[in-house]
């Protein structure tokens, strides 16, 4: 896993997870419910925990097209898996 660019290790990333995002599930769960189909409410809740993360000053903003690219990447990722299931 990597933050800012930098690999972070099991035990940071676990420290996060207790320390910054746990606190915050409320908000996460929240951002969730947005969504309507269980895709939609999974890109909420990333959104939620990389504003989580950003307002902890651990995550820094990363460019707009590079966050869409992102989630673009992952979306034809699903597609591919989804299509080699249905075979």
């Amino acid at each position: 896993m990597e933050i800012n660019g930098r690999p972070v290790d099991e035990a940071t990333a676990e420290k996060l997870l207790h320390d910054v995002i746990a606190p915050e599930d409320g908000r996460i769960e929240k951002a969730a419910l947005y969504g309507n189909e269980m895709e939609e409410q999974t890109e909420y809740a990333y959104q939620e925990i990389a504003k989580i993360l950003r307002e902890a000053g651990v995550l820094v903003a990363v460019h707009c097209s590079d966050a869409v690219a992102e989630r673009e990447a992952r979306r034809l990722e699903r597609n591919k898996l989804n299509s080699k299931e249905a075979m």
